[in-house]
């Protein structure tokens, strides 16, 4: 899913697509429900930050492991099977995952 960012006065929104004018918080419970419901499938999340002059990943991942959402990002390509019931988080353009988390190579957040 192509998750463009945008930056709000205290809170991150989705800016493109069907999802836009949706809160990030709303649309990971969606994404969340969706997993939940299909625990075999996996959805990669592409994120973009559209608009705002701060770096969202610190609060995407706070945001990912309060909705319960199992999220993975890494430099190489996970295998599907050890993607099933998660998000794959791949890249993101102004939006920087390995900095946010200390430059690990390889992450696995657990949902609450």
């Amino acid at each position: 899913m192509d998750v463009r960012i945008n930056s709000r006065d205290g809170y991150l929104a989705v800016g493109h697509g069907p999802y836009q004018f949706l809160t990030l918080t709303d649309f990971f419970s969606q994404v969340a429900t969706f997993l939940r419901s299909y625990p075999i499938e996996f959805v990669i999340l592409a994120f973009q930050k559209n608009s705002g002059d701060r770096d969202p990943a610190a609060e995407i991942i706070t945001l990912l492991q309060t909705v319960g959402i199992n999220a993975v990002y890494q430099q190489s390509i996970p295998t599907v099977g050890s993607l099933r019931g998660k998000a794959w988080i791949f890249g993101g353009i102004g939006v920087d995952f390995y900095a946010a988390d200390h430059n690990k190579n390889t992450y696995v957040m657990t949902g609450n």
